[in-house]
């Protein structure tokens, strides 16, 4: 099948994307990489290949959706607008896209608030170890609440915090109280 050159040049995009994406810092530019939200697995390099090239991952992550609605959403990519999709791909994308992007996604919104987000949605954030999400949750039952992203820094050093400091917030420290979750 012909796609045509725009297609070849958005797959070729898509694919140098997805190649050069565990080089990717937000951490640089201060904006959220969607595609690091996305957790390792068969299905990863096609979503980000695929579903790159034309939208936004942030629409990808967010997509709260079944694997037949997936399904039916890549069926609808390949059949009406030609994606460069191949059928015998489409079934494990939509699996992936189901486990990870879809009802049981715990992510829900972007940037994450520090004193409320639990440690499922922290386990999604790039370079976060399991030893460093037990020591925020911890501080913050212990400790209290953070009253700036930058105190993780000490907790959870200097690269690690670069790495998902574009992925958290903290509300106004003013309306914090001890008992917030």
């Amino acid at each position: 099948m012909f796609l045509g050159e725009g297609w070849s040049r958005r797959l070729a995009g898509g694919l140098l994307l997805a190649s050069a994406w565990a080089g990717v810092d937000a951490s640089e530019s201060g904006k959220i990489d969607y595609q690091a939200l996305l957790p390792d697995g068969p299905g990863k390099v096609q979503v980000a290949t695929y579903c790159a090239m034309c939208h936004d991952l942030k629409y990808v992550v967010f997509g709260n959706r079944n694997k037949e609605q997936w399904l039916g959403i890549i069926d609808a990519m390949i059949s009406d607008f030609k994606a460069p999709i191949p059928d015998d791909e489409a079934e494990g994308l939509s699996a992936y896209l189901a486990a990870h992007c879809g009802p049981a996604n715990p992510i829900r919104e972007m940037p994450m608030d520090l004193n409320r987000v639990g440690g499922r949605e922290l386990s999604r954030l790039p370079g976060l170890k399991a030893e460093q999400i037990q020591a925020i949750l911890r501080h913050r039952e212990e400790g209290g609440p953070f009253s700036g992203v930058e105190e993780l820094e000490a907790l959870i050093g200097k690269s690690t915090f670069l790495k998902i400091k574009p992925y958290l917030y903290v509300r106004d420290p003013a309306s914090i109280s001890k008992s917030s979750p």
